[in-house]
């Protein structure tokens, strides 16, 4: 085959894998990839002008597609800006191939920076490619390992040399095809017996569950156990919140083994992230080692590694469920039937309760000036058509969207993964491009939204239609909340003056919008919400609304 230089095998592999767009900001390291890519007008290169904002948008690309996304980003400058949101990657388990350009092979001795240690903490594997030889079967296997369970992302770093020089070594066509583990059919069975032989039984649903193209949501198995049913992290839809089963989502470390104190046994599913808790003197052991324990994950770094496991099942989690569903709807008698039957008619009444008193709650502050968090939810919620995709990057505000918000379909909420701040903005960007035709509206805190405001060129450069709402509480109100939690561990008074935490001159987001030619809106009266929302939703352009909100603690 006739020689072709390492640049164009790379965008030839990038074919093979089907990639649509390239996520990225160049550098002079990456000129021979800008430069081929002017004979490839099938991939279509998305410029941000901040990494975070390319990071952000190929971690919800990547998500909303269930095929690993692809992003390009310069040398250790461009890729040191890009870690804080390639560990939410990493820690949320997001397949993408992460690639930089490095310098030539040749200058060791003047100095070369070692990109392969500053990605390795978070990356599934990472590369350097110094020959165009191996150009082809190193982005080969990044995409492979990224998409093999457990999911995540992968690194390959391309010295200039390896770019320029030529090779005859071509991709081919390769399987490419999710990988599905099945669980142990005696696993399955042990669990079923213990599950429905249990008196009281809590179930913890992570968001590895949706990590696979055909999800099984286990609200069958919720209802036949009469269960109730925790979030681990509810970054997509995991579980209907609404549902009578559902409890809430609880941040792992904090008062996650208070919550499962009374159960007798815990099915686990997916990962148990702790990435929350950071203070000293962490309880170590998430549930109560009195109860049984059975956990069904395909990470096997987390299957009865650190709690006390009485069932540990192996498996893709959707499989595993559907099969654990049919299992105990098959063991389950009549008079069992009738006890967890009991049961979920206390959690339908409880949920009715809660509701009636969210409703309370919003109704007593209703008129509150500034509006509180729950109003404008409420308001959000009224005017946004069914079919929206909510993209949730609203920090403390979280609590009102799921105390207003209903999600039941799959695709209806994406949300942040691992901690880092400064994803939706440039997620809201990723999850359009994944689904064109259904309306977009992201809700982003103040302070995550200044980590990567940036995401507004690109917005407005390629007339990406969805509308920003920036939930402007002038402070980062999550370090308020942690400081008093600090202190009542501290068994100190909760009389902290919040050093650093408050924003004394207010962001401007609708000024910033308009400097990017974007339709802004700036609201502190929360009757003007649901018109601007209607307007901004149909007008098919990029807007963004300043929605000024209490942030009292």
């Amino acid at each position: 085959m006739k020689k072709i230089e390492g640049k164009y095998i790379l965008l030839e592999s990038l074919k093979k894998q089907k990639v649509k767009y390239i996520f990225g900001n160049p550098g002079t390291t990456e000129t021979a990839i800008m430069d081929a890519l002017e004979k490839y007008p099938e991939l279509e290169y998305i410029l941000t002008v901040q990494e975070s904002a390319a990071m952000g948008m190929a971690d919800a690309y990547a998500r909303a597609t269930k095929k690993p996304a692809f992003v390009n980003l310069h040398i250790e400058t461009g890729l040191a800006n890009g870690l804080s949101l390639l560990h939410n990657a990493h820690s949320g388990g997001t397949p993408l191939v992460l690639t930089a350009g490095n310098k030539d092979s040749r200058e060791i001795a003047p100095g070369k920076t070692d990109l392969i240690d500053m990605v390795s903490p978070f990356t599934k594997w990472a590369v350097e490619v110094n020959h165009p030889d191996a150009i082809a079967q190193a982005m080969q296997k990044a995409f492979r390992i990224a998409m093999s369970p457990p999911t995540g992302p992968t690194f390959v770093a391309f010295t200039t040399n390896a770019l320029d020089d030529k090779t005859n070594v071509y991709p081919t066509e390769t399987y490419n095809e999710e990988i599905v583990i099945k669980p142990d059919e005696k696993s399955i069975n042990e669990a079923a017996k213990l599950l429905v032989k249990s008196q009281n039984i809590g179930i913890l649903v992570g968001d590895r569950l949706v990590q696979t193209k055909t999800p099984f949501i286990p609200i069958k198995l919720a209802e036949l156990l009469g269960a109730k049913v925790y979030s681990s992290n509810y970054s997509e839809m995991i579980f209907p919140n609404k549902h009578p089963n559902y409890i809430n989502n609880l941040k792992l470390g904090f008062n996650s083994s208070d919550e499962f104190e009374e159960f007798d046994t815990v099915l686990a599913v997916g990962g148990l992230p702790r990435v929350s808790y950071m203070f000293s003197n962490p309880k170590m052991r998430i549930f109560n080692p009195e109860s049984n324990l059975i956990h069904i994950d395909n990470d096997p770094a987390q299957v009865g590694t650190t709690e006390k496991t009485d069932i540990g099942i192996l498996a893709d989690p959707s499989v595993a469920l559907n099969k654990l569903t049919a299992k105990v709807e098959e063991l389950l008698t009549g008079n069992q039937l009738e006890y967890f039957s009991a049961k979920n008619h206390e959690l339908k009444k409880e949920k009715e309760n809660l509701e009636i008193k969210n409703q309370k709650e919003l109704n007593e502050d209703y008129g509150k000036n500034p509006m509180s968090p729950d109003r404008m939810i409420s308001e959000i919620t009224n005017a946004i058509p069914k079919d929206t995709i909510i993209v949730n990057d609203a920090v403390t505000t979280s609590n009102s969207i799921f105390k207003f918000m209903n999600f039941e379909k799959e695709n209806s909420i994406f949300g942040g993964r691992g901690g880092s701040l400064g994803w939706g903005m440039g997620g809201a960007l990723g999850v359009k491009l994944a689904f064109p035709d259904r309306h977009v509206v992201a809700l982003v805190g103040d302070g995550t939204g200044m980590m990567s405001v940036q995401a507004l060129w690109t917005a407005s450069i390629n007339q990406i239609p969805i509308t920003y709402i920036m939930c402007n509480n002038s402070t980062y109100r999550i370090l308020k909340l942690n400081m008093d939690i600090y202190k009542e561990q501290l068994n100190s008074e909760k009389n902290s003056k919040y050093l650093g935490m408050d924003f004394d001159q207010k962001f401007d987001f609708e000024t910033i919008a308009k400097s990017f030619n974007i339709n802004s809106y700036s609201i502190s009266d929360p009757e003007k919400i649901n018109s601007v929302l209607k307007e901004c939703i149909n007008s098919n352009k990029p807007n963004l609304i300043d929605i000024h909100i209490d942030g009292a603690i």
